[in-house]
């Protein structure tokens, strides 16, 4: 994801589709509950494998 960042912010601005926040915002909802998960330790290894 850092690196879609930093493409985006290299492209010119022809290249860009939509408003310069659209990128954050996409990104924000993929990153906040992978965080929310990491963060409150529900997200072991045992219950990503389904165990």
């Amino acid at each position: 994801m850092l690196a879609v960042g930093v493409l985006h912010t290299f492209l010119p601005t022809k290249l860009l589709i939509g408003p310069a926040w659209l990128l954050l915002a996409i990104e924000a909802v993929f990153l906040l509950p992978i965080v929310f998960t990491l963060l409150t330790k529900k997200g072991s290894s045992d219950a990503l494998q389904g165990k």
